[in-house]
């Protein structure tokens, strides 16, 4: 898949996709800052700001810049991928922690036997083949068209960043202890 895909998109729905699921565990790789003091753990709610990238540098999305706002979530909701929120697990108030995470704890592997059915009415170009892919931003997904009728479209559905290992720096700016 290009990542003319990532472009387009990348800063408004990753955005909106790591405030609801961002994550890191084992296979990955983590250089740490440490400043000491109290840790992150389970059931605290915690700010931080990140940089998401792709392994050759390229940024897809950052909250880390002058007048962004600080991504706030509870550890142990599951509401950010696994990989980042075992990151920040164990960080301290002003640690800076850069990880890499690999697919299986981020959005998947990329799977041509994840399939479903839409309405050819529920598209904004009704003249789409098989082969074409498109952005279901409602899913943050990409779409790979596998069969097309009169009224219906069928194909795969992977989350557009399935299938890459991304690295994160995070920096924890807050800990509210449960």
């Amino acid at each position: 898949m290009s990542k003319k895909w990532y472009a387009v998109f990348s800063i408004s729905l990753l955005l909106s996709v790591v405030l609801s699921m961002i994550g890191c565990s084992g296979g990955g790789t983590t250089t740490t800052t440490t400043t000491g003091g109290i840790k992150a753990k389970t059931g605290d709610t915690i700010k931080v700001t990140y940089t998401g990238m792709f392994q050759d540098g390229e940024i897809f999305d950052t909250n880390d810049v002058e007048g962004g706002v600080p991504f706030e979530f509870t550890l142990g909701e599951n509401k950010v991928i696994v990989g980042f929120e075992n990151a920040v697990i164990g960080m301290a108030v002003g640690e800076t922690k850069t990880v890499t995470i690999l697919p299986k704890d981020a959005y998947g592997e990329y799977n041509t036997t994840k399939t479903t059915t839409i309405q050819r009415s529920q598209l904004s170009d009704s003249n789409v083949k098989v082969g074409d892919e498109l952005l279901l931003s409602e899913y943050y997904s990409i779409f790979t068209i596998t069969a097309v009728s009169e009224t219906t479209v069928t194909g795969y559905l992977n989350h557009y960043l399935a299938g890459e290992t991304l690295i994160f720096k995070i920096k924890l700016l807050e800990i509210k202890a449960k």
